[in-house]
């Protein structure tokens, strides 16, 4: 089986910081338009 590893540069924005939760946006080579979003601490 032939594997590759590849490396792409994506254009990230900048953090965008709400009270829900950050993110960040991004296009992938192809096109797609992603975001990421990490959630904010769960309070006890």
């Amino acid at each position: 089986m032939d594997m590759k590893i590849e490396l792409v540069a994506l254009p990230v924005t900048e953090v965008d910081e709400q009270p829900w939760g950050r993110f960040v946006h991004f296009a992938d080579p192809d096109g797609n338009a992603w975001s990421l979003q990490q959630m904010p601490p769960t309070r006890a």
